[in-house]
């Protein structure tokens, strides 16, 4: 049986780490590789709240990647390497 997206996510928040917003910010400032993945719809995201380093997929989309088989997922490429240091919202 597939796991149900609120399944999937309790799962995966047990193996991360809690970081405060202040120390994210920090961290992405002191390093530019650190990608950080929002999950506000793009459209609701002032332009003055965007960095380069930021990846916008929606609780919707993940909902429906979940939903796919994992060859037909797309993935940001960013998102591929498994030493990437991600922080999420």
């Amino acid at each position: 049986m597939q796991e149900s997206i609120r399944q999937t996510a309790a799962t995966a928040k047990q193996k991360t780490t809690p970081i405060t917003p202040d120390a994210a910010y920090n961290e992405m400032l002191s390093d530019p590789k650190v990608i950080l993945v929002e999950t506000r719809d793009p459209d609701n995201v002032p332009q003055n709240e965007r960095t380069d380093n930021v990846i916008f997929v929606s609780m919707e989309t993940f909902q429906a990647q979940a939903a796919l088989d994992a060859t037909e997922r797309t993935l940001d490429e960013r998102l591929t390497n498994p030493d990437q240091r991600i922080i999420t919202t």
